[in-house]
């Protein structure tokens, strides 16, 4: 509380909002969110470059929906929650495992075209495990004859 306190005249004089998270506060500008700062980044980052952005909490929402046709979205907590991210990981040892296999993965890209692969369509991979296990409702596979 005395944190909140301490950032709040600033917030008063300023254009900023003071949000409350788990364990924390962040103080940003009104006018900029995480989807204005993922614009900026993408701006100068070649088109199919693989990106991947996680968050966990509601602010990153914003930048979840803007990468929903340009990159893999990736929620990252112990509990499910409404999202707009295209996958759930449950921390530690499914995003460890996730950031280990997207560094192999994304070594060497130059020539692939990361854009159009949604995580449904990782057949056999990691990312089609994590997806099949997080999804609401289990995707249908076609049964062997």
């Amino acid at each position: 509380d005395k944190v909140i306190q301490g950032w709040s005249a600033l917030a008063r004089n300023y254009p900023f909002t003071i949000l409350e998270f788990d364990g924390g506060a962040e103080l940003r500008l009104e006018t900029r969110d995480k989807a204005f700062a993922i614009q900026t980044i993408l701006s100068e980052t070649p088109l199919g470059s693989p990106v991947a952005y996680l968050g966990d909490d509601l602010t990153d929402e914003p930048a979840f929906r803007l990468l929903r046709h340009r990159g893999l979205t990736v929620l990252v907590r112990k509990r499910r929650r409404q999202t707009s991210a295209q996958i759930w990981l449950k921390p530690p040892k499914e995003l460890l495992e996730f950031l280990a296999l997207w560094s192999d993965a994304t070594r060497n890209t130059q020539s692939q075209d990361f854009r159009s692969v949604h995580p449904s369509q990782a057949k056999g991979s990691y990312l089609d495990n994590v997806y099949d296990r997080h999804q609401r409702k289990p995707r249908r596979r076609n049964a062997a004859a």
